[in-house]
């Protein structure tokens, strides 16, 4: 009744929306179109799988606002991916996503403003093969921000989030959730921080009857010769995999901290430091895993270099272990507001417990943007990758995106 309920509240969100997208002005619609394949372990939290897929993405996106003070955005992304070797998780997907804001009283209101919200998301998740895990997704959050005179804010909200199986028993989660910003110190000083209660109307097997998490970060802007700002963020609780749009549907609860420096050496040279550690436990799987990573980020005019240690241990798939080295170097051209470029070649190296897996990948990526008109824009980049595997089969792979803009 509720999927029946959301799917006709789209509709006529949409049909509402109608008027005013086709008459006023100060809209904005974009999108991409990508196609190509990826390995998981490219990704920053997706250890607990170890595979490659292709995939097909397709992403558009309107959004209005009328002099700041009322907005809203309509989206929708089609995506497909096909497993290399875990086939059983191959998938396509629909999302569908509407949101609403509007401010009580102008933002820029010395005494404060109120702004409310709305936001819904419909989402459809076909599996090939394991029909059991393929859902219909609701998600149901309605808002309210408050902004203080100080550019502090506080924010509240709540709302529904159910997953629809078909053939397992459903899961109904309500959830509220908490967020704010305080600045002190004359603005130098940003503290920030949040929660999230969130639970089931039932406990299942193989779920956390609730899932709550906390966040708190700090931030300070330091103005001095060699420290520009610093920051430092700790954030702990339970999630769910698939409300990552990971292809695996596993509960877990984890902590997370992290701290980041930024520099200015000279006029023309910055760079940027980041810490960070994870450890990440999941309720009946074994890719209960800790991970701990450097960064280390240099910008000199037009010419970045990126450099990276990362070290995933694993508690019970030891020969999984591995460190990767990442050394990364881009370039970028622009000519006025007429036209960018940009290149980048970037190596990660593999070193593994056993030895045995080995390897080491090289990517290497090109796009740009032309803008066409003062309301039009287009973009495209493309990516090659080659992995040089010790005891297996070496691997070619490539991708490309197009993005577009178009400004009313």
């Amino acid at each position: 009744m509720i999927m029946v309920l959301f799917r006709y509240s789209l509709i006529v969100v949409f049909l509402i929306l109608l008027p005013g997208i086709l008459l006023a002005e100060g809209w904005t619609f974009n999108g991409y179109a990508e196609t190509g394949s990826r390995a998981t372990d490219e990704a920053d939290y997706e250890p607990e799988l170890v595979d490659s897929y292709t995939y097909h993405f397709y992403h558009l996106k309107m959004e209005q606002s009328a002099k700041d003070l009322a907005g809203y955005n309509i989206g929708i992304v089609f995506s497909e991916k096909e497993y290399e070797t875990l086939s059983t998780l191959n998938n396509d997907s629909t999302e569908a996503k509407a949101g609403v804001f509007y401010w009580l009283s102008p933002p820029t209101n010395t005494a404060g403003a109120v702004r409310l919200d709305l936001d819904m998301k419909f989402k459809r998740k076909r599996y090939m093969f394991n029909v059991g895990d393929t859902y219909d997704q609701v998600l149901v959050t309605p808002g309210i921000t408050w902004k203080m005179a100080d550019k502090s804010s506080v924010g509240l909200s709540a709302g529904l989030n159910n997953y629809n199986y078909i053939n397992q028993e459903d899961e109904a989660k309500q959830f509220i959730k908490i967020r704010g910003i305080k600045y002190l110190a004359e603005d130098r000083l940003t503290l920030s921080g949040g929660i999230r209660l969130e639970q089931l109307d039932e406990r299942q097997q193989d779920r956390y009857r609730t899932q709550n998490k906390a966040d708190l970060g700090l931030k300070y802007k330091a103005d001095a010769l060699w420290l520009e700002s610093a920051s430092i963020r700790a954030e702990k609780g339970r999630g769910d995999t698939k409300d990552e749009d990971n292809d695996l549907d596993l509960d877990y609860q984890y902590w997370l901290g992290s701290a980041r420096t930024w520099h200015n050496i000279g006029d023309k040279i910055k760079t940027d430091l980041a810490y960070e550690y994870m450890q990440k436990d999941h309720l009946l799987a074994n890719n209960d895993f800790r991970e701990f990573s450097i960064n280390n980020n240099w910008d000199y005019e037009w010419l970045s270099l990126d450099l990276k240690h990362k070290e995933v241990t694993y508690r019970d798939r030891v020969n999984s272990n591995y460190r990767r080295e990442t050394l990364g170097v881009g370039a970028r051209y622009a000519k006025r507001m007429d036209w960018n470029a940009r290149a980048g070649v970037e190596g990660n190296y593999y070193r593994y417990e056993n030895g045995k897996s080995d390897k080491n990948r090289y990517n290497v990526l090109i796009g740009g943007e032309k803008v066409l008109t003062r309301q039009a824009r287009l973009g495209a980049e493309l990516k090659w990758r080659f992995t040089d595997n010790k005891c297996s089969a070496d691997k070619r792979d490539a991708g490309v995106r197009v993005t577009g803009e178009w400004k009313y």
